[in-house]
């Protein structure tokens, strides 16, 4: 019986590496390989029986899901060409990953997860700088690098000033440089990686972010750090200890981060100047398409705004578009801006309700820290991960895609498994917020390592 059990346990991590791996390294391509190992996992923790689905999150997420069936509805009744498809994104895969978050519990479900993503992080960067290399001095003609840039629609530009790539997991950089940073400020020992193999992990990501020229990139991964570090010290009240070994490490990560910073600079002829008047572009707005970059969609934001106005509360449906500005001949109903698009489709009721459940997943997580159930490195890396996400799927649909859903349902599980070991420990939380202002107004007594 032990044996059995040890085997089906092992069974469960293989799915969960193999699943996490391919969705960060191929999160468009192979779905229904995907789809199969993510199945054999969420079986295997259905069996198992390591949770129920009657948490105060599962009650969240099953009433996004009950909302959902409204806006789906009211899509079919309103023909939107796009209803029946998005099913899966609206129904199928939020309920397999209400499945797999029940076996994420424990702080050791919680450090198998993190170490396979950084370890699967780290072949994605150490293949995108060798996609970058290969291509920077044109060495062609390679029949695996050829496969997999077929694979991940990977697309390479030289402008003089700049350079510029793109590839289908770019959104995987997105989430894990300001995650990767978060766990080395806060990782105290060696718990999970290690920290010479982290810091190697958020060079290259960082070598990458300036390769892209993704301005989505750059400014949400800045503002998840900011945003997560001002609300950890603000909404915590707790100061780092920096002993001179910690400071040492810290200054020790800048140079080498300065230092990558300049060699990508100083030898793939990127002009900081172009590339800033590259960005200064990025950002206008102009309906000019001669002056401004953006104008296409600056007219998708106007004409999705002035259709949801017309129907603000539950939007025109699940699918729908409008005739005004059609970015995609096959896919009517998709558009860039994810958030306008939603209130186009779903009204304030559905936007509220997707920006509710964000809300609660980190407000849980800041909790799980402050009542001390999980060790700050197994949760604060998430709520900057999910924050930066959040603010990068502004201005492309990330999140609406299956290879992304992970980055809201791992956080998602986490949240959920601390709110109910919280609702279940001697009304921990009643007691942390007594004394959460007691504890602010004492700083010299806190320390993130308590």
């Amino acid at each position: 019986m032990v044996m059995i059990k040890k085997k089906r346990d092992r069974i469960e991590d293989v799915s969960s590496e193999l699943f996490m791996f391919l969705t960060m390294f191929f999160p468009t391509s192979f779905p229904f390989f995907r789809l199969v190992i993510f199945l054999i996992w969420a079986s295997l923790i259905y069996c198992r029986k390591k949770g129920n689905l009657k948490g105060k999150g599962t009650s969240i997420v099953l009433t996004l899901l009950f909302l959902n069936l409204i806006f789906l509805a009211n899509g079919i009744l309103g023909n939107a060409p796009g209803a029946i498809r998005s099913m899966t994104v609206d129904f199928i895969w939020p309920i397999l990953f209400l499945i797999i978050a029940q076996g994420i519990k424990e702080e050791k479900n919680i450090r198998h997860i993190i170490k396979t993503m950084l370890i699967s992080e780290l072949l994605v960067c150490l293949f995108d700088i060798l996609y970058l290399i290969t291509q920077f001095i044109g060495i062609t003609n390679i029949p695996i690098m050829d496969s997999l840039t077929e694979v991940l629609d990977c697309h390479f530009g030289n402008y003089g000033s700049f350079i510029k790539y793109t590839t289908t997991h770019m959104i995987t950089h997105i989430f894990m440089l300001p995650f990767c940073i978060a766990l080395l400020i806060t990782a105290k020992y060696k718990t999970i990686i290690s920290k010479k193999l982290l810091i190697l992990d958020i060079v290259l990501i960082i070598v990458c972010a300036i390769a892209s020229s993704r301005v989505a990139f750059q400014v949400s991964a800045i503002l998840a750090v900011l945003i997560g570090v001002i609300s950890f010290y603000f909404i915590l009240g707790k100061k780092v200890r920096y002993t001179p070994k910690k400071l040492l490490s810290i200054f020790a990560g800048l140079l080498l981060i300065l230092f990558a910073v300049i060699i990508v600079v100083k030898y793939t002829s990127i002009d900081l100047k172009g590339t800033l008047e590259y960005i200064k572009y990025k950002f206008e707005t102009s309906k000019d398409r001669e002056h401004a970059m953006n104008g296409v969609r600056a007219i998708q934001k106007e004409a999705l705004l002035e259709g949801w106005l017309k129907r603000p509360i539950f939007g025109h449906g699940t699918g729908s578009y409008t005739a005004k500005c059609i970015r995609d001949e096959v896919q009517v109903w998709a558009y860039e801006y994810s958030y306008y698009a939603m209130l186009f489709q779903k009204g304030i009721v559905g936007t509220l309700a997707f920006f509710g459940l964000i809300g609660w997943i980190i407000t849980k997580l800041f909790w799980a820290i402050r009542t001390k159930i999980y060790s700050i490195e197994f949760v604060f890396p998430f709520i900057v991960g999910l924050i930066s996400v959040v603010i990068a799927n502004y201005a492309d649909p990330y999140l609406a895609k299956f290879g992304c859903m992970w980055m809201i349902y791992i956080p998602f599980a986490i949240a959920n498994a601390a709110s109910g070991k919280i609702s279940g420990g001697k009304n921990i939380e009643s007691r942390a917020v007594s004394n959460c202002f007691v504890d602010c107004l004492q700083p010299s007594k806190c320390s993130m390592y308590d």
